[in-house]
């Protein structure tokens, strides 16, 4: 099995061929952690006639999915109003909010969008069974008694979930993860967590003490792992995978190093031997910190 088998990614392509045979425009409210983009992502993978859209600037298509971070992004509701003014009347766009909090606005209640909305799915926590089937995919040797704490700590988001599984239930480092979730959702009401299926308290509750990387990076490319003065020196690209990994819970994608690396948009012009290449180098700069391969993801850092 694979995540496509997952009934989340099965209801989500229901709704989306729904919208696309009726030519309709949809809203699709989610919350940080809850794989929103991923889903998006597996979506256009499968149906590649469906153009992905993560910026401003991109010239639409017939069917497209607007994926901005409204969480992270102040310039996100402008830039989706914008698309949906340019959007002549054949050209549909599902966008994807991460942030409910946002709808209640003034600023978006007067925008745009909402009027050109036809309709609203708000998406919500896993299935045991999803959960499952997530936390095979990323991590096949974990057993039964595992998955199912993997299902009680991450309140069946899928992000803390996907860290769990990688991570065999070792917590270091999902304090980054949890910030980036309780930042939105804790602003919140009652009857919104209601709508996603989440229970307050209901995620990680022992786990997740604050073990943050001790990694300094300095104006002239030289760096510090815990105080300590390395005798090398980055590379500007090495810089972005760095500062990427400790953003992103120590991981980051072959796909996403190529991105840093190369220019976005090059993985499929790299091979991953060269990829891999440009990891061990970075790697072997490292005298606290190790970088591994992490199978089906990508790249860990980790002491």
């Amino acid at each position: 099995m694979d995540l496509y088998d997952q009934e989340a990614y099965k209801e989500i392509e229901k709704v989306i061929d729904q919208h696309r045979q009726m030519k309709a425009n949809l809203l699709l409210v989610s919350v940080p952690g809850m794989g929103g983009s991923h889903l998006l992502k597996m979506y256009a993978k499968r149906h590649p006639e469906v153009v992905y859209i993560s910026e401003k600037g991109k010239i639409l298509g017939e069917f497209q999915l607007v994926d901005l971070g409204f969480d992270i992004n102040p310039e996100a509701l402008s830039v989706a109003e914008e698309y949906f003014k340019k959007a002549d009347w054949d050209q549909k766009i599902v966008l994807l909010v991460n942030d409910p909090n946002i709808l209640k606005k003034e600023v978006f209640k007067e925008s745009y969008i909402p009027s050109h909305i036809y309709g609203r799915e708000f998406l919500k926590v896993l299935s045991k069974k999803d959960i499952e089937i997530l936390a095979k995919y990323f991590n096949e040797k974990l057993n039964n008694e595992e998955i199912e704490r993997i299902y009680e700590l991450s309140g069946a988001l899928p992000q803390i979930a996907k860290f769990l599984a990688v991570n065999n239930l070792e917590d270091e480092g999902i304090e980054t993860v949890l910030k980036s979730i309780s930042r939105v959702i804790n602003k919140m009401s009652e009857s919104d967590l209601e709508k996603h299926g989440l229970k307050i308290g209901g995620l990680v509750s022992s786990v997740g003490a604050n073990k943050s990387f001790d990694f300094k990076i300095n104006f002239d490319l030289s760096f510090e792992e815990k105080g300590k003065v390395s005798e090398f020196k980055l590379s500007p690209e090495e810089k972005k995978i760095i500062e990427w990994m400790l953003e992103n819970e120590g991981l980051v994608s072959k796909e996403k190093v190529a991105d840093l690396k190369w220019g976005e948009g090059k993985y499929d012009k790299f091979s991953d031997q060269a990829i891999n290449k440009a990891m061990r180098r970075l790697a072997d700069k490292l005298k606290v910190y190790v970088i591994e391969t992490v199978p089906r993801v990508g790249y860990r850092i980790r002491e």
